[in-house]
């Protein structure tokens, strides 16, 4: 069906539609966010409720990682790498539906990241500890907003991870 809507002149498995629909979103969604700017709506909406002025680095940090939707962004020591995670992140929430976002960090920076967060936006950051029934009743209510962990419990709780889906 998928097939010969498309022009194509041989059947496809079900499996295979599914993930042809899902490429051309994604294809669509990644052409969305190349096109965002400074002077967006959604980034007037959110950086000037945020209390402070980006500097223009970090401006730029916060749309490179907001356009290409997952990367990775390496500066030196407090250039204010999670501010611009977090300006990337909120807007990726209102411009692509972005709701659970996974920070993995080193274990001596989870609480430094949910402080950073709580003061960037007010948001309140989970941080996963513990011993493994309470990361699993963590990453088991996490529906919404930020999980932090350390590369450690990626490692140790690779399938909890992954069935928690951050978006």
């Amino acid at each position: 069906r998928i097939a010969r809507r498309r022009g194509w002149i041989w059947d496809l498995d079900e499996a295979v539609e599914t993930r042809i629909e899902a490429a051309f979103k994604d294809a669509a969604m990644s052409d969305s966010l190349s096109r965002i700017t400074s002077g967006d709506d959604a980034w007037k909406e959110i950086v000037p409720g945020l209390g402070f002025k980006l500097h223009p680095y970090q401006e730029l940090g916060s749309l490179f990682l907001a356009r290409k939707g997952r990367a990775l962004l390496a500066d030196e020591m407090g250039l204010g790498k999670t501010l611009q995670a977090v300006v990337a992140t909120l807007l990726l929430r209102r411009l692509a539906g972005v709701h659970k976002v996974l920070v993995v960090c080193p274990a001596s920076l989870k609480h430094q990241w949910r402080r950073e967060i709580e003061k960037a936006c007010g948001e309140r950051a989970e941080v996963v500890e513990g011993p493994r029934t309470a990361r699993l009743r963590t990453y088991g209510k996490w529906n919404a907003g930020f999980l932090i962990l350390n590369y450690e419990l990626i490692l140790r709780d690779l399938e909890l991870v992954r069935a928690a889906a951050a978006d």
